[in-house]
């Protein structure tokens, strides 16, 4: 961000502070057994177009599990084999949701190895439509734990190995690991994608296991505690001393802050689960980080699934295409909002979206846009109404891909 602009302009960011910090002793070396990334055991219950696998997961209150996950790549779906190794990806579903045959569908079709995983110890049945499907799995005999906030809850006694929040990440780090292991898997060019509290996870997962060459949380962050939407219902499962303890390992944040996987951020303007705050705080932890704003942007696993950039991020970290748009600044000096944006294949067009509105509460927050002209410096500019509380930049280039900068806070 260009200095001009410091005084006036802030992303969404505060500090974190643990007040029990000092619990984080106590189970030191959480993730030493997960960072072995062993290959799990695994058997394929059906094959097609997509296989059916179950996978060792981690133990769970002392007994063994199993992962139900989908596979398949672009040879099984008659997309072609691959004249050298295929890139995969993993994709992590949202809360309600299950695998999907489907996204991994998608995935392989356009070249890759696809794992979707079941992170709630249960496996899906296809013969159900999408929207039902999440309510209509079963639970496998030997499953992890459930995602409820009883299960996500730490409490005295108890092994935080238990806990709902470790158990979804060692699942997927072991998902990771078998994929990696197939003979016709670049294990070099892996990626992760997740949608909501599969973005949660994701943001979780990269802060441990940093074999992804490229991730992409669609709507998930960090932060929840810090969040009206959430606090209460992890308030209500855990005392004091045990939510400080369970944001001190396991809120997103804390990976974020840790990793170095390039990372493309997805959300909505007003997404009414991960809002602006929290959200824009999340990515300003992340050292490679972009990000994509998409005005009115429903919450749900198929629209996510149509985000044409997440492909083209991804391959771009792999070297197949070149990058997205990227803000190398932005700055506002008096009313005039400027953007200096770096592209590979030129920028046609640049937009500023604005809000009056409350962003704290995103659902009632109507935005508005007008566009940006190029300046003989190379930059776009604009000027902020008067009225603007908050607003972020869009960016097309000569594909017709969009990028934006993040959320930006106009201080009166």
């Amino acid at each position: 961000m260009d200095n001009c602009g410091m005084k006036r302009l802030a992303v969404f960011i505060c500090a974190y502070a643990f007040i029990c910090a000092g619990f984080g002793s106590e189970i030191a070396g959480l993730w030493g057994e997960v960072e072995k990334f062993e290959i799990p055991r695994y058997k394929v219950e059906k094959k097609g177009e997509v296989d059916e696998i179950i996978f060792e997961g981690p133990p769970y209150k002392g007994a063994p599990t199993e992962v139900f996950a989908y596979y398949s790549n672009p040879s099984m779906v008659g997309a072609g084999a691959a004249k050298g190794k295929y890139p995969a990806i993993l994709c992590i579903h949202g809360g309600g949701g299950t695998a999907y045959d489907e996204w991994v569908k998608i995935w392989a079709r356009r070249g890759y190895a696809a794992m979707a995983i079941d992170w709630d110890g249960c496996r899906p049945d296809s013969k159900f439509p999408m929207p039902e499907r999440g309510k209509k799995k079963t639970r496998l005999e030997h499953g992890g734990p459930e995602k409820t906030y009883e299960n996500i809850a730490l409490k005295e006694g108890m092994d935080i190995r238990d806990s709902w929040s470790y158990q979804s990440v060692a699942q997927i780090a072991r998902a990771h690991s078998l994929l990696r292991s197939f003979e016709e898997v670049d294990e070099s060019k892996t990626a992760i994608t997740g949608i909501s509290w599969g973005g949660f996870l994701t943001c979780l997962v990269v802060g441990v296991d940093g074999r992804f060459s490229a991730a992409v949380p669609v709507y998930g962050c960090g932060f929840v505690c810090d969040s009206d939407l959430w606090r209460g219902n992890f308030e209500g499962v855990m005392d004091a001393k045990h939510l400080e303890i369970w944001k001190d390992n396991f809120d997103p944040s804390n990976g974020l802050a840790k990793t170095d996987v390039p990372m493309l951020f997805v959300n909505g303007t007003s997404d009414p689960w991960y809002e602006p705050e929290i959200w824009s705080r999340s990515v300003s932890l992340v050292k490679d980080a972009q990000v994509k704003i998409i005005k009115d942007f429903p919450h749900s696993h198929a629209p996510s699934w149509g985000v044409e950039e997440i492909q083209v991020f991804i391959e771009s970290c792999f070297g197949k295409q070149k990058p997205l748009p990227i803000f190398a600044s932005v700055g506002l000096d008096g009313g005039s909002v400027s953007a200096k944006i770096v592209s590979a294949e030129g920028i046609i067009s640049a937009r500023l979206f604005y809000t009056d509105s409350p962003i704290s509460s995103p659902r009632g927050a109507k935005w508005r846009s007008v566009p940006m002209n190029p300046s003989a410096d190379g930059s776009f500019r604009a000027e902020l109404p008067q009225n603007a509380r908050t607003f972020y930049i869009e960016a097309e280039d000569s594909r017709s891909f969009k990028t934006t900068s993040n959320f930006l806070c106009v201080q009166k």
